[in-house]
């Protein structure tokens, strides 16, 4: 896996970094690859210690159980993401066409950094059954929606701005979803991220 740029890993923990932080930040790096190569149900703290080439008990000191690190492992997936659309955004000046570029920038990353995006898979996968973690689903799309509702007032979509950003936010997550849990060819991920953004777009037009 290619490391997560060391100014993210800054912005994870917000302080000056010493090895108890590098630490963490190894677990967590570990534990996306595992889960995306074998799953949330199957990930053992002795084989992720054995990987990170600690002991199981300096897992469990950062970590108490699987479920405190899936919350960490979102809140390196969401700032991650946001670091890649935030730096998408900062690129063009005119905020009329932040709208289209969220949208582009959020396909694009869960299509090419399919391992850091494992962490907001498996909060999806976690929020059907887990009720705190569907509580925190609801709070970071209702996030979500206000952002693109946001988006859509600066880009001069007006209309049903509240429905249209709902229905916004369910295309792009089940494209989201598609773009990690199928295969597909370069052309094929190109094309499928074409026609979201194409239809995001319709919905945003839409009266």
């Amino acid at each position: 896996m290619k490391n997560l740029q060391f100014d993210l890993k800054k912005a994870f923990f917000n302080k000056r970094l010493g090895i108890a932080e590098h630490r963490q930040f190894l677990i967590l790096e570990m534990a996306l690859e595992l889960i995306q190569k074998k799953g949330f149900e199957q990930l053992q703290f002795g084989e992720l210690a054995k990987k990170c080439k600690i002991s199981r008990s300096l897992v469990h000191h950062y970590f108490k159980d699987k479920l405190e690190l899936a919350n960490s492992l979102l809140d390196l997936s969401t700032l991650h993401l946001q670091n890649y659309v935030q730096t998408s955004l900062a690129k063009e000046k005119d905020s009329r066409l932040h709208f289209q570029i969220y949208c582009k920038a959020t396909l694009d990353w869960a299509a090419e950094h399919p391992i850091e995006a494992t962490g907001l898979l498996l909060f999806i996968y976690l929020s059907s059954h887990n009720l705190e973690m569907r509580r925190r689903n609801d709070q970071l799309s209702a996030l979500g929606r206000q952002k693109i509702k946001l988006l859509l007032t600066q880009a001069g979509f007006t209309a049903r701005i509240d429905s249209n950003a709902h229905i916004i936010q369910t295309v792009l997550t089940g494209c989201y979803l598609i773009l990690l849990s199928e295969n597909h060819s370069i052309k094929e991920s190109l094309q499928l991220r074409s026609d979201c953004l194409k239809t995001c777009l319709a919905v945003a037009v839409s009266k």
